[in-house]
């Protein structure tokens, strides 16, 4: 497109008569960029014209209010001086011609006010070269801007050029890329075709490039085979861990709190064994148990008593596990208080998972290569799992645990004294110096894993002293019509003993204090409490002796108290009464 611009007429200031501002026609653009920067250079300089024809109107209309104020009164003046201005102009006509000179003023003229009109004229001649002066130099630098705006212009097209000219070969680069690409992906997909063969890995067509993953199979090899279930594998004699679940649920539904009769428990054994024909719930051994062997396996449980607590006896019938000492069992303690957050002395399910016994069974074992080959059984796991159905009770919202009483059924020891020790170590949180008068053992602090050092003087408050002593036995703590008068003497005698020794409001006393009085010795001499149960040593004199015990009827063979009922076995258990868990 050609755009031709308008020609300007030239601008002319007064003051300089022959000095002009002209701008002539400038050549044709071939651009409408170049076409609005002329455009803009003109308008500025018309711009410029109007200022100062502005300012020189204003200078007339001046000049015009003045002649005709002049003129006004001069009018006003009286005739006489009419004579004198007829003289003076014949005389001015006689010298001929007006010169350029400056008029002389009138004599009736105010020399101050030809002085003012003088200095005026001076300064509109001064102002109006000033105003020429900028004019031209203001014309100037529009035209140097001009310039450089068209020289800017023409460098954008040019560098627009190249950047076009490098954009249009470098998309004709990638074009041809990509046509390479593509071709390459038809010709390997026509092969699979042609030959009939499967796409084993990812064919990825990229921007540019074509290209096939090798690091990823579109077809994914198959699953090696699962391996065997594990299957446990115990020795003679030893029960597995669903026998030891089977026989938890079934003395749970039987007996919740886990106290019955000698002769109930007598008699369950017995169904069980009778109809374990086929059903493999007991171990071999244990399917040949006569009737005097299970009474002396009760008299094991309860030497001391017609109740016994079934709990014990899974304890027993679970072994082999590792046999805690009082510092694994204070641990123990401390890390099942530490996920108590109701300090309550329970546990959920949840909770008892995150605890870690003393045990932690095979954490290290991994699944066999071979997987042909059956995972290892992790049996210590599962026990723990058995010890949870075992001891867990009705909570308000959930089942939980009490661990301080699940603790003290781990505290038995061979030597009863000693279990006892454990258990009221237990119960008060700290290990508590132990050094009886006479012991058939060593003590616990003798031997590695013991307690340590002795520290800080722990005193045992007389809340401890009735908790295990109503731990494991059935009916203690009770208040009913059958309970015991001894176990009201028990409490009073260990209150009294509290006060003899000079504790007056029952405040927590240190174990060798307590030792001192005769009733906490006899305590200890003659206490079976804690004593452990072995009941796999009654198995084992099975065959050891290799005698076959005839069995016998329960009426002569169990053992009876004053106390203990004689009722049939349905009555019997209507009237158990269990102590509070």
């Amino acid at each position: 497109m050609i755009v031709k611009e308008k020609s300007k007429l030239p601008v002319k200031v007064a003051g300089k008569a022959k000095e002009e501002v002209v701008v002539t026609d400038t050549p044709s653009f071939t651009d409408v960029d170049e076409y609005l920067i002329s455009e803009a250079y003109h308008t500025a300089v018309s711009a410029l014209s109007n200022i100062v024809q502005r300012e020189m109107k204003l200078k007339e209309d001046e000049d015009r209010k003045e002649q005709k104020l002049k003129e006004d009164k001069e009018k006003d003046q009286p005739k006489s001086s009419a004579g004198k201005d007829g003289k003076k102009k014949s005389a001015e006509k006689k010298k001929g011609p007006r010169s350029t000179t400056p008029m002389l003023p009138a004599l009736g003229e105010n020399p101050e006010e030809v002085s003012r009109r003088k200095l005026r004229e001076h300064i509109y001649t001064e102002y109006f070269g000033a105003l020429q002066d900028e004019v031209a130099a203001v014309t100037t630098r529009l035209a140097l801007i001009k310039l450089k705006a068209l020289m800017t212009i023409q460098d954008l097209k040019s560098k627009a050029g190249d950047v076009f000219t490098t954009m249009e070969d470098w998309l004709s680069t990638q074009f041809l890329q990509e046509m390479d690409s593509i071709a390459a992906l038809l010709a390997v997909g026509l092969e699979h075709i042609q030959t009939g063969s499967k796409i084993l890995f990812p064919l990825v067509l990229g921007s540019k490039e074509f290209v096939i993953n090798g690091d990823l199979k579109l077809i994914p090899d198959p699953p090696p085979p699962p391996h065997l279930p594990s299957r446990e594998r115990p020795k003679v004699g030893e029960f597995r861990v669903q026998q030891l679940q089977d026989l938890v649920q079934h003395f749970t539904l039987l007996s919740p709190t886990g106290f019955m009769t000698r002769r109930v428990f007598i008699e369950t054994l017995q169904d069980l064994i009778s109809q374990d024909l086929g059903s493999d719930n007991f171990p071999e051994p244990w399917c040949s148990l006569t009737y005097p062997q299970l009474v002396e396996i009760s008299r094991v449980l309860a030497p001391d008593s017609d109740f016994l607590n079934w709990r014990q006896f899974i304890l027993s019938i679970a072994q082999p596990w590792p046999y805690p000492s009082l510092r694994d069992l204070l641990d123990t303690k401390i890390r099942f208080q530490a996920v108590d957050q109701a300090d309550n002395g329970y546990v959920t399910k949840e909770q008892y998972d995150q605890v870690e016994l003393w045990f932690t069974g095979d954490a290290d074992q991994q699944d066999p290569e071979d997987p042909l080959e059956p995972v290892p059984f992790n049996r210590l796991a599962q026990l723990k799992e058995v010890f949870f159905s075992l001891f867990v009770e009705d909570g308000p919202s959930e089942p939980r645990l009490d661990y301080n009483n699940t603790l003290l059924y781990f505290s038995g020891h061979q030597d009863p004294a000693q279990g006892l020790h454990r258990a009221l170590s237990i119960a008060v949180g700290s290990a508590l110096p132990w050094a009886p008068l006479s012991s058939p053992q060593k003590s616990e602090q003798d031997v590695p894993g013991g307690p340590s050092a002795p520290g800080p003087v722990e005193k045992v408050p007389l809340s401890a002293l009735f908790q295990i002593m109503k731990h494991g036995v059935a009916g203690f703590g009770e208040t009913h019509r059958h309970r015991s008068p001894e176990e009201d003497h028990q409490c009073q005698l260990f209150t009294q003993v509290y006060k003899e020794l000079g504790s007056k409001e029952l405040e927590p006393l240190p174990l060798d204090v307590l030792l001192k009085h005769p009733v906490i010795m006899d305590l200890i001499t003659n206490t079976t409490q804690f004593s452990q149960s072995d009941v796999h040593a009654v198995i084992q004199r099975q065959f050891v002796d290799g005698e076959a015990v005839a069995s016998s009827s329960p009426e002569t063979s169990v053992e009876r108290s004053p106390s203990s009922p004689t009722d049939e076995p349905g009555q019997a258990q209507s009237r158990w009464r269990m102590p509070r868990q």
